[in-house]
């Protein structure tokens, strides 16, 4: 920000300054792939594309709640495009297996063939078996929702998300807090319906499992052994 689009992009979409500037991303990453393609190197070299973050003023949520900075999905939910030729299927649509961006991590130095570091606790995992279509659910228990040094949210396996009291995300009521919050992702990826009244054994569970995660950050906030 502020979004911008070189000449000879702009004017170019539909989607006004804001689309002109993803199809200049877009171009740019082509001519990336373009040069692996050049040099042979397409084949065998896992890119990937995706974003740290959901979109602020513009862009699509894909029908996800809140915005950038909400603890609502809008906010975490991005897209992940990954080609591997000679590693990931072609066309493949991985729709309800969650993964963060700390499993990259784990992920490049598991094909690269290079050892985790042990003196460190490491939060990611090997996410190939997600981009390969052989895992069914999260490759992970749980996954937190973190802001900083505080866990705002936490996602289980059944993506059921429970969600501490969070400052709302209608502008009107914005400095309003609201919660705490369940959701179940399956039915309602939407977050629209509170289920913390009606469903009290599973909010308790997450709610003891986040206070749970916090103390253990707050214990030991670098993460070494």
């Amino acid at each position: 920000h502020p979004v911008s689009a070189s000449d000879d992009f702009k004017g170019t979409s539909k989607g006004g300054t804001y689309g002109d500037c993803v199809q200049e991303l877009d171009w740019s990453v082509g001519k990336i792939v373009d040069k692996l393609k050049s040099e042979g190197l397409s084949e065998n070299t896992l890119i990937i594309f995706s974003s740290d973050n959901g979109p602020w003023h513009e862009g699509s949520t894909g029908g996800h709640r809140g915005r950038k900075g909400n603890n609502f999905d809008g906010g975490q939910m991005v897209p992940f495009i990954a080609s591997y030729p000679n590693v990931i299927p072609k066309g493949l649509i991985i729709e309800k297996t969650t993964a963060m961006n700390i499993d990259l991590f784990p992920t490049f130095l598991k094909i690269a063939n290079v050892e985790l570091p042990d003196d460190r606790v490491i939060d990611g995992c090997d996410m190939m078996p997600i981009m390969k279509g052989e895992a069914e659910k999260t490759i992970h228990d749980k996954i937190y929702f973190i802001k900083g040094m505080k866990i705002y949210a936490v996602r289980d396996k059944d993506n059921y998300k429970y969600m501490l009291k969070s400052n709302s995300d209608n502008s009107a009521y914005s400095g309003l807090k609201q919660g705490e919050f369940l959701f179940d992702l399956n039915t309602d990826v939407s977050e629209s319906y509170n289920l913390a009244d009606t469903n009290p054994q599973r909010t308790s569970e997450l709610k003891e499992d986040l206070i749970e995660m916090q103390n253990m950050m707050n214990t030991n906030t670098r993460g070494w052994k």
